[in-house]
């Protein structure tokens, strides 16, 4: 059931207050509209700063409280829906002064005074006290379909006609084909409304014309901000991410499987994978290089930043993330350092936040084994001790790889990568001297010795060799060193949960590697 749907069943229900989040006030307000007058129903709106008016903007009356904007819900008219705007600071039970708003809209659920009439409050986030949370039916309002994006760029372009005066611009836009407009209306998805004709605007002054690239820059930028999704810019491709061959050929054996032959084949779409590893060990590198190897765009979820302090707040935002996600469908959703944002769920039954980490895991899994949208999921944890084992469960995840320390080829190739990676000649330096210093290092670490190298070299200004290099690794301790226990830890763990990400090739990686009995 769509949204709209969901609200006139509710309203026909009932339903005495629903509460309606949505950055959207302008289109939340115009299907509100469709509603009532499919209901026979009339529509008056209210705002701090401008009391109630009509849906259309007349017949204004003063109205600056809430309590008295409460009071003329229950008073008004019959058969008619208020629409209460930024209502949702005087719901906030941690300031007293909203204490009489709270009873006063409990007292008018209680003595039945809507009858026929609805509130619909409507705001950017929930915000609901407990002691309204059995009275208040919560419907998170969509983003923009596609359907709804064409007909905006349609509309853009029709007035646009009449009112451009540059021939240029309406010769440019009169060559967009069928496919040319359909790849303009899906780099506008994951946006508002709103958003989407600011960045159609901006693309005709830069471009002359609707430019997807442009549009898709604007579109990083505007998803980015509120600060719960980051765009990564990926560079390099999974030739360039050393070692870890047994996971890169997974994720290359899956590039096509997103195309409609796949589907055809009766193939799946991809769910995710789950990387389990040390920090440092390359498994964020591979998420964005395999954005770069199935020409996706991979967007990063900051779980840490998905928690705020309000009632229902994080579960908001969790929700609005993963529908920016689904709107910008195909793309990889990297989920990094999972662990840190959901762990202590098993040991602590999330009683130190009052069960908020549960939830946010509960909507999480949820979500991960009913989309319908192909978002792929890669995450990516430091430790799995402290997570449920549903987490792991296939259908969630099509895979869970973990990931050691790099073997012996794999420190080669990791050093390979870093030193042509910094426009020096691999042959030139003693690799097999700075592979065998380096056992025991993860990738990060082996990286920042070749950077510390540089600056000794640049200090004496000399050119960096590899006496620089291992000189600079004789006070450096790996973490390997540091945190023994740990690593111990997690090779113990994956004993038949996970699949081992590297090839074994000699005997020294055998001897490490073995107690993982893949």
């Amino acid at each position: 059931m769509d949204a709209k749907s969901e609200l006139t069943t509710c309203i026909k229900s009932g339903c005495p207050i629903i509460y309606i989040t949505s950055q959207e006030e302008s289109r939340v307000e115009a299907n509100v509209g469709a509603v009532a007058k499919a209901l026979n129903m009339g529509v008056r709106t209210w705002s701090l700063t401008n009391g109630f008016t009509a849906l259309d903007g007349s017949a204004q009356e003063s109205c600056p409280d809430p309590s008295a904007a409460l009071s003329y819900c229950a008073q008004g008219g019959e058969k008619t829906i208020f629409i209460l705007k930024d209502f949702h600071p005087f719901l906030d039970n941690n300031n007293p002064a909203n204490v009489p708003v709270i009873r006063l809209a409990r007292d008018i659920v209680s003595l039945n005074q809507l009858k026929s009439k609805c509130i619909v409050l409507v705001g950017p986030s929930l915000n609901l006290p407990k002691e309204l949370e059995s009275e208040v039916t919560f419907i998170e309002w969509p983003l923009p379909t596609e359907e709804e994006i064409k007909a905006l760029l349609d509309r853009t372009i029709e007035r646009g006609m009449t009112n451009w005066k540059s021939e240029e611009v309406k010769n440019n836009v009169k060559a967009l084909q069928n496919g040319a407009r359909d790849e303009v209306v899906r780099s506008a998805l994951g946006l508002t409304l709103k958003e989407a004709e600011n960045c159609f605007a901006k693309s005709l002054i830069t471009k002359r014309t609707f430019d997807p690239a442009t549009i898709s820059q604007e579109k990083k930028q505007t998803i980015s901000k509120d600060g719960l999704l980051e765009w990564i810019e990926p560079e390099g491709g999974l030739d360039q991410v050393g070692g870890l061959e047994v996971l890169k050929s997974w994720l290359k054996q899956r590039v096509k499987a997103f195309s409609k032959k796949a589907q055809s084949f009766g193939l799946p779409t991809p769910k995710g994978v789950a990387v389990v590893g040390l920090p440092g060990t390359g498994k964020s590198l591979c998420a964005k290089a395999a954005g770069i190897a199935w020409k996706m765009p991979v967007i990063r979820l900051d779980m840490g930043k998905l928690y705020g302090g309000l009632l229902g707040e994080t579960e908001s935002n969790l929700r609005r993330a993963l529908k920016i996600a689904e709107s910008s469908a195909p793309c990889i959703l990297m989920l990094d350092e999972i662990d840190k944002g959901l762990g202590g769920n098993e040991s602590s039954g999330g009683s130190t936040d009052g069960g908020t980490s549960q939830r946010v895991l509960g909507g999480l899994l949820t979500w991960m084994q009913e989309k319908k949208a192909p978002v792929f999921v890669f995450a990516t944890l430091n430790k799995a001790e402290g997570l449920p084992p549903e987490v792991f469960r296939r259908g969630r995840f099509d895979d869970v790889f973990f990931v050691d320390l790099p073997t012996t080829a794999e420190r080669t190739a990791i050093w390979n990568v870093h030193i042509s990676k910094r426009e020096r000649d691999a042959s030139k330096f003693n690799v097999s001297s700075l592979v065998k210093q380096s056992d025991g290092y993860s990738g990060a670490e082996i990286e920042a010795s070749f950077v510390d190298g540089m600056f000794d070299a640049f200090s004496a200004d000399e050119e960096v060799t590899t006496e620089h290099i291992l000189k600079a690794m004789e006070t450096n301790v790996p973490l390997s060193k540091m945190a023994s226990d740990k690593i111990t830890a997690m090779r113990e763990w994956a004993k038949g949960k996970a699949k081992l990400a590297s090839l074994v090739e000699s005997d020294s990686d055998h001897t490490r590697m073995d107690a993982l009995e893949l």
